[in-house]
């Protein structure tokens, strides 16, 4: 990593678990996270104005706030280890990220509770992609990533939403549907046999 960031490439292939230890910095985790918990916020927000009960939903975003504050104490607890090189020193401007479908497991906030089709497990790989994606966004002005796979859809809907989440985030905002629920009767339709 230390050549990369030393030299002068124009193109630089590396593995994904190389790739996956490489962190982003401290300000951009700390950035990325902020705006997660605003967002978090907000669907509270959201969720408190709608009518009908709406505590399971208030609940669930309250579990997913107190598991992004867990990372940022978990981060914390790292800080004073071994210092390595950060994802912004290489000075990388685009990611081409092939087998992409290894970050699927983004988590994301949803009504639909115990529904079969509509996982919702998160992985620390895919939170870590999308903070190197917002970070490259904030950059190049929303561009940098672009994903590769045979599979970028192999089980759910919530599949397609998190590849717009990674790749067109800013269109879902201008849309008005960055949450699944909002999202997803724009994009799927449930059919009957």
């Amino acid at each position: 990593m230390s050549r990369i960031a030393t030299g002068n490439y124009d193109a630089v292939i590396v593995s994904h678990s190389s790739f996956e230890k490489l962190p982003v910095s401290d300000a951009t985790f700390t950035r990325f996270v902020g705006g997660q918990l605003a967002e978090l916020e907000n669907a509270i927000t959201e969720a408190k104005a709608e009518k009908g009960d709406t505590r399971r939903i208030v609940k669930e975003i309250e579990k997913a706030k107190k598991r992004l504050t867990a990372k940022i104490k978990e981060r914390a607890d790292r800080e004073g280890k071994d210092r390595t090189i950060t994802f912004e020193e290489l000075g990388v401007d685009q990611v081409f990220i092939d087998e992409s479908d290894l970050y699927k497991n983004l988590p994301y906030v949803t009504k639909m509770n115990r529904i079969a089709g509509l996982p919702n497990s998160e992985s620390n790989r895919a939170i870590d992609m999308l903070s190197r994606r917002a970070n490259l966004k904030e950059r190049n002005g929303g561009r940098g990533v672009v994903f590769a796979t045979g599979t970028p859809i192999s089980n759910t809907m919530a599949e397609m939403y998190t590849a717009q989440r990674y790749l067109a985030p800013e269109m879902l905002k201008a849309c008005g549907v960055e949450h699944f629920d909002a999202w997803l009767p724009t994009s799927g339709r449930r059919h009957f046999p």
